[in-house]
């Protein structure tokens, strides 16, 4: 399955980062288009973070571009001048919730994209 991420050129997704992932998570916090892994849940209605417990390689993503932009819409320019891209990966290790996906990376992106 095609998985759609966000992350700067370190792999790394934007609420890890040093200067704005403080921020990203006082605006998402609680607010119901943006639940975290406690919240959102699979299509068994299993929380994302029983699975993130089973295996801790597992890292966010998209299903899709149009997933990832109804998240990120409003930071798309804070996202940008901290030089993050659009990474787009192949996984078979995949798990769908109902806002966002988590993933294991089996390889390199297979495309990258310039917010």
């Amino acid at each position: 399955m095609k998985v759609f991420r966000i992350e700067n050129s370190d792999g790394f997704g934007p609420y890890r980062h040093d200067k704005i992932g403080s921020e990203l998570c006082r605006i998402h916090n609680g607010i119901p288009k943006h639940p975290g892994p406690f919240s959102d849940k699979d299509s068994e209605g299993k929380p994302l973070i029983n699975f993130l417990w089973q295996d801790r390689s597992y890292i966010f993503g998209f299903s899709s571009l149009e997933q990832l932009l109804a998240w990120f819409i409003e930071e798309l320019e804070l996202l940008k001048a901290y030089d993050f891209v659009v990474s787009v990966y192949e996984s078979s290790q995949v798990v769908c919730g109902n806002f966002q996906v988590i993933f294991i990376k089996e390889s390199g992106p297979v495309e990258t994209i310039k917010l």
